[in-house]
């Protein structure tokens, strides 16, 4: 059997990560990373309703980290550049992987660079924060 997760990319455009928050990130860019194959497949981009504006919740608040999850069905890692206050109420429900880069393209190399690294990252029962470079 294949193993295969699910990971939310927060983005700012479709190259690059979100230079902000996670919460404030423009999309999410859904992908399943197949530990067979060794390949990331991109498989939907969702808008993020709940970025700080007229609209969402205010910065740091728990409405809007309920908000996203509820944008994530299925997803197992949250991955970006910067996870906000919120970060203990994501942690409880995903694992969480940080990039200092923010080139969508860098970011999938180093996953993929590091398979063994994510697949122990993603079998513990505890969720972490994890740095991938």
């Amino acid at each position: 059997m294949e193993e295969q997760i699910k990971i939310a990319f927060g983005m700012e455009t479709e190259n690059l990560l979100n230079k902000d928050h996670f919460g404030d990130s423009f999309f999410f860019q859904i992908a399943e990373i197949n530990f067979t194959k060794k390949i990331i497949l991109l498989s939907e981009t969702i808008q993020n309703p709940h970025r700080d504006g007229d609209k969402s919740p205010g910065h740091g608040e728990g409405a809007k980290a309920g908000g996203i999850a509820t944008l994530l069905p299925g997803v197992q890692i949250l991955a970006g550049h910067a996870m906000g206050t919120n970060v203990s109420k994501m942690k409880q429900k995903y694992h969480i992987l940080l990039f200092k880069n923010l080139d969508f393209n860098v970011a999938r190399t180093a996953i993929l660079s590091n398979l063994g690294k994510i697949l122990e990252f993603v079998h513990q029962d505890e969720k972490k924060i994890t740095h991938i470079e």
